[in-house]
C-alpha cells in the first residue's frame, strides 16, 4: 500500500508541510541536510506514489497499462558509504522529475567501479554489473516492480552502458563528460569548465596555476592544459597533483603543494568537494605558509555556506535532470529511436575564494 505525505512525515519525524516542500522542490533546504536525505529515502523505500500517478491508481487505472512507470537510477560517482554532493543533488532532482512525469524511482544502485574503465576491462564485467536491473535488489521499496528506464548519474564505461541498454527500454546518462552516443545523454563539457576557471584566474593576474584532481582521460585536465597554452603559460608538472576529487584527498594534496619551493598562487580543483577540503586544510594552518586562490567546479550547495565562499564553475543541474527525464520518457513512449545528446553550458560563479595576486594575503580560510 502506498504511503501518504503524513506517513512519511511520521516516519521522518517532521511535519507533513516539510515533507511536501522537500518532495516538491529538490532545492529546498531543511535545517539539516540529513533530514532532506532521510525524507527522500523513506519516500522511496515505502512506495511513495506522487501526484498524477497516485490519482491514476485511485481512479482504478491498471499499473500494467503504465499508470505508473518505474525507473531505476545508477550512481557511479557516489557509494552508500562515500557521498558525492554534486551527484547526490542530481539524484534528488531526477527523483523529482520522475515524479513530475507520473513515474516512481524503484531502485537506486551504487556501483562506483563502473566508472573505472580499467576495472571494466575484466572478463567478468557481468559480475560487476551484479544485480543492477534485477527487481528488488537496489536501495528502494519496489521489489516487485519491473523498471522500464534507467538514469545513470555519473561517468559509466561504454561497454557497461551497452549491456544496460539491453536490460531497459530507455537508458539516459547524466554526466560532466560525454558517453559518445553509447546512450541518450545530457552532458556538460568538462574541458570548457576548466577553461573558464583558468581564464578567470589569469584575469586576476595569476600566472602560476596548479591543478588537483583526476588527470588520465579527464576532460577537465585536458581543458586546463589547453587554457594554459592559449594564455602562453607553461604547465608546471610539479604543480599538478593527481588524486580522487574528494575531500579525503585534500590532506595529501596540500602536502604536495607545500613541498614546492615555488607553490602556485592559484589552484584549479576537479570538484567542489576537493576544493572545500583543501580550504579546510588551509584554515588549520592559519597564515603560516601561503594563501592560494582556490576554484572548484560543480557549484554544490555547501560552497555558499563557508568562509570564504567558494568560487566555482557551475552546471544547470535542474535543466540537466529535466532534459534527461524528458529523453527517457520519450523513448519509453516510443518517441525517438537514435541516441540523442544534449549539451548544457557551464557558468562562472564568482564568490570569495579567489583574489588578485596582489591581494592574496587578504584571504582568510576559517571554514
Amino acid at each position: 500500500m502506498a504511503v501518504s505525505l503524513r506517513d512519511i512525515a511520521r516516519l521522518a519525524g517532521v511535519s507533513p508541510a516539510t515533507v511536501s516542500r522537500v518532495l516538491n522542490d529538490p532545492a529546498h533546504r531543511t535545517a539539516s541536510s540529513g533530514t532532506r536525505d532521510r525524507i527522500w529515502k523513506i519516500a522511496r523505500e515505502h512506495n511513495y506514489i506522487p501526484n498524477r500517478a497516485a490519482r491514476a491508481l485511485k481512479c482504478g487505472a491498471d499499473e500494467d497499462e503504465a499508470a505508473v512507470t518505474y525507473i531505476d537510477v545508477l550512481m557511479t560517482r557516489s557509494g552508500k558509504q562515500q557521498s558525492n554532493p554534486f551527484f547526490n543533488e542530481l539524484l534528488r532532482i531526477v527523483e523529482h522529475e520522475v515524479h513530475a512525469h507520473g513515474g516512481v524511482v524503484a531502485n537506486v544502485w551504487y556501483a562506483t567501479e563502473l566508472a573505472d574503465d580499467r576495472r571494466c576491462r575484466r572478463p567478468d564485467v557481468d559480475r560487476l554489473l551484479g544485480a543492477i536491473g534485477s527487481s528488488g535488489a537496489g536501495d528502494g521499496g519496489h521489489a516487485g516492480a519491473s523498471s522500464r528506464g534507467l538514469a545513470v548519474i555519473g561517468r559509466c564505461n561504454r561497454e557497461v552502458l551497452g549491456r544496460l541498454n539491453s536490460r531497459y527500454k530507455a537508458v539516459v546518462s547524466i554526466n560532466r563528460s560525454t558517453c559518445d552516443f553509447a546512450a541518450d545523454e545530457v552532458t556538460c563539457d568538462g574541458a570548457r569548465i576548466a577553461r573558464i576557471s583558468v581564464d578567470y584566474l589569469v584575469g586576476l593576474g595569476h600566472r602560476h596555476i596548479g591543478y588537483a584532481g583526476q588527470c588520465v582521460g579527464e576532460p577537465r585536465y585536458r581543458g586546463f592544459q589547453e587554457a594554459l597554452t592559449r594564455h602562453g603559460l607553461v604547465l608546471d608538472a610539479s604543480a599538478v597533483v593527481e588524486c580522487e576529487p574528494s575531500e579525503a584527498a585534500a590532506k595529501s594534496v596540500l602536502a604536495e603543494f607545500q613541498r614546492l619551493d615555488d607553490p602556485p598562487s592559484a589552484i584549479v580543483c576537479g570538484s567542489d568537494t576537493l576544493a572545500l577540503g583543501l580550504m579546510r586544510r588551509l584554515s588549520l594552518q592559519g597564515h603560516r605558509y601561503w594563501w592560494p586562490s582556490v576554484i572548484g567546479c560543480d557549484d554544490i550547495e555547501e560552497g555558499q555556506f563557508v568562509r570564504p565562499m567558494l568560487t566555482t564553475v557551475g552546471m544547470p543541474k535542474q535543466d540537466m535532470a529535466h532534459m534527461a527525464c524528458n529523453l527517457m520518457f520519450d523513448r519509453i513512449a516510443g518517441g525517438h529511436k537514435e541516441p540523442a545528446r544534449i549539451e548544457v553550458p557551464s557558468y562562472l560563479v564568482v564568490r570569495e575564494s579567489c583574489t588578485k595576486v596582489s591581494s592574496a594575503d587578504e584571504i582568510e580560510y576559517i571554514i
